[in-house]
């Protein structure tokens, strides 16, 4: 009998997406606008607060850590079945879990937990190096999208399924909001490391894509599926 492989095992449905974002929101809600009212108890409320308030900071630390891991552990065996990442990280538990990812997931979570008890700053640092990722992604995104709309004529524009609303005004004005989020962090001293460490990230990422060879690959990938 043939004996089927383990397929990844994709758990996160639309409602626990629901939920957590629901989750979120009261969360947040429960506490806005509480200030007056806790000024005006006095101090005997304040120990029943910081305990709530210490609760709800660990949920949503949890939470986080919990949609980090799973969604980097899937991006690394994405990025291992695209050959752009080691092979191991592409293998599957029999329960279609990739259990290699997970574990270097893990693994560099907790070298941040550490680092975070080595300086104050680390925190710091490592939040504006991801606020640093993300306006790259998104810049990048935008950029595309525009060359993309860019290339497409008139009757091709007309029969996208989705088209941006106020395309191309929407895209020019999230990259002018970008770059002013970049501006503010080169200004401040404490973010101001997160615009040296992450370029030079991504000429490191940059120089090991052509040293291994990767744009030659997809290229030829490319060719296939257009002659196919």
């Amino acid at each position: 009998m043939e004996q089927k492989q383990p397929q990844l095992h994709r758990g996160l449905e639309e409602r626990h997406i629901s939920l957590m974002s629901l989750g979120a929101a009261i969360g947040v809600g429960l506490f806005l606008g509480s200030a007056s009212a806790i000024e005006m108890a006095g101090p005997a409320i304040l120990l029943g607060y910081a305990v709530i308030i210490n609760f709800v900071v660990l949920t949503a630390a949890l939470s986080s850590c919990n949609s980090g891991i799973f969604s980097t552990s899937r991006m690394l065996f994405n990025l291992a079945e695209q050959q752009e990442a080691p092979s191991a990280f592409g293998r599957l538990t029999k329960r279609g879990i990739p259990g290699a990812a997970l574990i270097a997931t893990a693994l560099v979570m907790l070298v941040g937990v550490y680092l975070n008890y080595v300086s104050e700053k680390v925190f710091q640092w490592v939040t504006s190096i991801a606020t640093f990722g993300a306006i790259w992604t998104w810049a990048v995104i935008l950029l595309s999208q525009l060359k993309f709309r860019k290339q497409l004529s008139a009757e091709q524009a007309q029969r996208l399924t989705f088209k941006l609303p106020l395309h191309p005004y929407s895209s020019y004005v999230s990259l002018a909001f970008l770059i002013g989020v970049a501006a503010l962090m080169a200004y401040f001293p404490d973010t101001r490391i997160a615009l040296i460490i992450g370029p030079a990230w991504l000429l490191l990422l940059t120089a090991v894509y052509f040293a291994k060879g990767m744009h030659r690959r997809q290229h030829g990938q490319a060719e296939e599926k257009q002659a196919g």
